[in-house]
């Protein structure tokens, strides 16, 4: 099977992620231009890759997500980058 095809800002938020990092709506648009962080991650799971959140409060008590890849899943997600598998 061909490697999957991600999209631009797809295959940043991938790289990040896949890296060990975490990643923000702030960090995302600010450091990599991904225009919408939230979008990317709901497209990115339809293809099957176990991306997981957790909300945080700053210290205006305000909520904010961030996304990240377990490391026991990085592996996993590397795989279906790799094969195209749509199996999560």
């Amino acid at each position: 099977m061909a490697p999957r095809k991600y999209s631009t800002q797809q295959q940043i938020v991938m790289d990040q992620l896949n890296a060990g990092r975490s990643l923000t709506n702030l960090v995302a648009l600010t450091c990599h231009g991904v225009q919408s962080l939230s979008s990317r991650v709901a497209e990115l799971r339809k293809m099957g890759v176990q991306i997981e959140d957790r909300t945080e409060t700053d210290q205006f008590e305000r909520q904010y997500k961030v996304y990240f890849i377990k490391a026991a899943k990085v592996a996993d997600a590397v795989k279906t980058l790799i094969e195209g598998n749509d199996a999560p």
